[in-house]
């Protein structure tokens, strides 16, 4: 037995509202978790952060110090 379109369709308009909600719902837990998974981590995620700051601030003052070499000669 299979389903029209049609009908799936409508269903999925009569329930619309209940999946936008329960995905809301999925999406809050969601962020909770992921809070609670960062907390311990925090300080090393600025850590890192922080290191991959510095390295690329550093690079681009190489690439720039480059540039300004060779369009000086």
């Amino acid at each position: 037995m299979t389903l029209s379109t049609h009908t799936t369709a409508g269903s999925l308009a009569a329930h619309g509202m209940i999946y936008l909600v329960i995905a809301g719902l999925c999406l809050a837990l969601a962020a909770r978790s992921l809070r609670n998974l960062l907390v311990p981590i925090g300080p090393l995620v600025r850590a890192v952060t922080a290191a991959v700051t510095i390295a690329f601030c550093l690079g681009a003052a190489l690439v720039l110090l480059t540039a300004a070499l060779v369009n000086g000669r």
